[in-house]
């Protein structure tokens, strides 16, 4: 949804392409069927133009006994999904994030997850400043690390979080995490990035979600996955990154949060005007009202089924 819009939905599924709904969710019109690919990854509406909107095809949730369906690269609407275009990246497979920046409807950032199945260049974040007529790999890390996760400062969009996750599959195995698996941060707009290391996890890593709070973007939270699909921990930053705190969190590790299927999830919200509230998404939905110190499911799984994945 957009902030200014609050009848206006849209919704992207896996394997069904788009959805939109002009009122609230009475009804709903499927608006990607004519694309040459209905597997939607991401999506993200321009802050500044609700009619602005990118979608990044290729589910990036490769399952164990389950695989994704690959995507044919980001797709663009000008009229609020009535039109599309393809406007690039016809290999970048799956992807895990679309990021608008704030105040420039035609600077965006993707992070691709590149082909499960292969080790290759494809993968990493990607950015475009003239609307998606080019692109430009701005963070590479290796030809088995994929872009899974983005986020911007709000107040100050030359601050953006890349979450880099070692991904590979093969028929007889898979391996869902390694050394390489990481946060990045970039203070220029994405020209150049670090690997964030200061209380952060650099050992077994697996998948990694990152979150800025709205109302104060020094507040940032990291929740993780090992390399095999455990629950490794929760994270946050006060000052914007530069140093970090972890949680011991006995109801998330000693839940149904990940269960040994962390590589499923990774998406957290936090509360557009309180800090402190964060929302994460695991096989149920967690939340925390005092910046991840304690965690209340609020999911009932007789009436839910398991893998909250947005």
């Amino acid at each position: 949804m957009h902030a200014s819009d609050m009848e206006t939905i849209y919704v992207c599924a896996a394997s069904g392409g788009v959805f939109k709904s002009i009122n609230q969710g009475n009804s709903w019109t499927a608006i990607f069927d004519d694309q040459p690919t209905l597997s939607i990854g991401d999506m993200a509406i321009a802050p500044g133009n609700k009619e602005v909107l990118y979608v990044g095809t290729g589910e990036a949730n490769a399952g164990a006994g389950s695989l994704t369906y690959d995507g044919v690269g980001v797709f663009k609407s000008i009229d609020g999904g009535n039109s599309w275009a393809n406007v690039g990246l016809p290999n970048s497979r799956s992807i895990g994030k679309i990021l608008v920046h704030p105040e420039d409807e035609n600077t965006v950032f993707a992070a691709a997850m590149g082909n499960l199945f292969g080790n290759n260049s494809d993968r990493g974040i990607y950015r475009t400043k003239n609307g998606g007529e080019s692109w430009e790999q701005v963070l590479y890390v290796s030809d088995s690390t994929g872009g899974i996760d983005l986020s911007i400062n709000p107040n100050n969009p030359d601050v953006i979080f890349a979450s880099m996750w070692e991904r590979v599959r093969r028929v007889d195995r898979r391996k869902y995490g390694g050394e390489s698996s990481g946060i990045y941060k970039s203070i220029d707009g994405g020209d150049t990035w670090e690997k964030l290391t200061n209380g952060l996890p650099q050992t077994n890593m697996g998948r990694m979600g990152i979150a800025i709070a709205p109302s104060d973007p020094n507040f940032i939270y990291v929740v993780a996955a090992d390399d095999v699909g455990y629950y490794k921990g929760f994270y946050s930053s006060e000052d914007g990154g530069n140093t970090w705190t972890s949680f011991n969190n006995p109801q998330l590790s000693n839940t149904y949060f990940y269960n040994s299927y962390g590589w499923w999830f990774g998406k957290m919200v936090v509360h557009p005007t309180d800090v402190e509230k964060v929302y994460a998404m695991g096989l149920n939905l967690y939340r925390t009202e005092n910046g991840g110190e304690f965690w209340t499911e609020f999911t009932n799984s007789s009436t839910v089924h398991f893998d909250q994945h947005g």
